[in-house]
């Protein structure tokens, strides 16, 4: 049986073990890339981000329907503002879920017409205007020279043809001084959800070439193999006015 100083020794090791790793996930939030995350996301100020889902209506419910796919992938950008500190994995008990959760990061349904979709803060929009209101309020608030029309459909790129191709999608970046909001959309939802994994996969990338407060699109093409592998067509510098 452990004496009360036994016991007490065990305490101040557990302390002890749970400030260093603390300080080890510090140097990692410093030098190992998140600062560079929040600052490519627009949630280095605010810390705030909101990722907005298409959402389909149906009478029998209230918000609609979402898609899986793409609610999949709002899941796993939601997952790189959730960084777990190096170390507590190995640990025992709840430690080993303690994660940086600096920023409020919320996923929501973006019905058409939804009072509850704003501007407000930076924000990931998945899914073409008719059916996600947060992409609808990009291209028509923020101006956004990338934009889909819907019958006939295409997807209009600046000094590019109209695409029509039902597996080419975008990711867009808008930057409006503190706040970014990126719009990823393609026809189908299978198109959206590979464009939202080109982001989660390439944004280092992204942030290489363009910096943080460029605004810019990237024109993407879904395979329809086993892989669902996604290929970069082309991307430029966007000038938007205000």
């Amino acid at each position: 049986m452990k004496t009360i100083s036994e016991i007490g020794i065990n305490i101040l090791g557990n302390l002890i073990t749970v400030v260093v790793l603390f300080i080890i996930g510090w140097f990692f939030f410093v030098f190992f890339g998140r600062r560079k995350l929040v600052s490519f996301f627009g949630v280095d100020h605010e810390k705030i981000l909101r990722i907005y889902v298409g959402s389909v209506s149906n009478a029998g419910t209230p918000k609609g329907y979402v898609g899986f796919e793409e609610i999949s992938e709002a899941k796993n950008l939601e997952g790189l503002f959730k960084s777990v500190i190096p170390g507590l994995a190995d640990q025992p008990g709840l430690l080993k879920f303690f994660q940086v959760a600096d920023i409020q990061t919320m996923i929501l349904p973006a019905a058409p017409d939804s009072k509850d979709v704003t501007l407000a803060h930076s924000l990931i929009s998945l899914g073409c205007p008719w059916s996600n209101f947060a992409s609808s309020l990009l291209e028509k608030e923020l101006r956004s020279p990338v934009k889909f029309n819907w019958d006939p459909f295409f997807l209009q790129i600046p000094r590019l043809p109209p695409i029509t191709a039902e597996n080419q999608g975008i990711v867009v970046k808008i930057c409006r001084g503190d706040r970014h909001y990126f719009y990823i959309a393609g026809k189908l939802e299978t198109t959206t959800a590979g464009c939202a994994r080109f982001l989660i996969q390439n944004w280092k990338l992204m942030r290489k070439k363009y910096g943080d407060k460029t605004s810019f699109y990237y024109l993407l093409e879904v395979k329809n193999d086993s892989m669902r592998g996604v290929d970069s067509i082309g991307n430029d510098e966007l000038q938007i006015a205000e």
